[in-house]
C-alpha cells in the first residue's frame, strides 16, 4: 500500500494527493468501473483512543450521509463511502472539481485576495448564509456573512441569491 502507483481505497485508484490537513488527506483518484476521476477524502485514526476513534468514525460517516442528501451546485456530489478492509480507514468518494486551490491563490502577490475576487468566490460557492473566512485587503474576517455578503454583493450589482 506504500507504493503510490498501487494505492487504493476500495476500487478507487489513487492518482495523486490533492491536500493534507490535521485530520486526513484528500486524493485525486480514478474509479476504474466507469473511468471517472473522483476525489477521495480520508481521515487518520492513528493514535486515537478507542472512544475517540469511534466518535471520529461516526462523525465522518454522518458528514458523508448529510452531504449525500444535498444537491446544490456549490456542494460536491458524494458518490460512495467505504472503509478500507485491512486498515478499517474510512473514506468518502466525491465529485472531483478541478481548479486552483485557495492556498495557490493566496501564494500569489501579497498573499491576500482582492475584495472583488473574494466576493466572486463567495457568490460562486453559494455560501452566503454560512460562516466563511474571507481574506480581503489587509484584514482576515471570520463572521456570519449571510446578510452582510448579500448586502455587499447587492451594492456591487450582483444578485446574491
Amino acid at each position: 500500500m506504500d507504493d503510490r502507483e498501487s494505492k487504493r481505497f476500495g476500487r478507487y485508484e489513487v492518482l495523486t494527493e490533492l491536500g493534507r490537513g490535521a485530520m486526513g488527506v484528500v486524493y485525486k483518484a480514478r474509479d476504474p468501473k466507469i473511468n471517472r476521476i473522483v476525489a477521495v477524502k480520508t481521515i487518520s485514526l492513528a493514535g486515537q483512543e478507542p472512544a475517540e476513534e469511534k466518535d471520529y468514525r461516526e462523525r465522518f460517516i454522518r458528514e458523508a450521509e448529510a452531504a449525500g442528501r444535498v444537491s446544490h451546485p456549490g456542494i460536491v456530489t458524494i458518490f460512495d463511502v467505504g472503509e478500507e478492509p485491512e486498515t478499517r480507514a474510512p473514506y468518502i468518494v466525491m465529485e472531483y472539481v478541478g481548479g486552483e486551490s485557495l492556498e495557490r491563490l493566496l501564494s500569489q502577490g501579497d498573499h491576500k485576495l482582492p475584495v472583488e475576487k473574494a466576493l466572486q468566490l463567495v457568490k460562486e460557492s453559494g455560501t452566503a448564509g454560512q460562516k466563511v473566512t474571507l481574506i480581503v485587503a489587509d484584514t482576515a474576517m471570520a463572521r456570519d456573512v449571510g446578510t452582510y455578503v448579500q448586502s455587499v454583493l447587492h451594492q456591487l450589482g450582483y444578485d446574491a441569491s
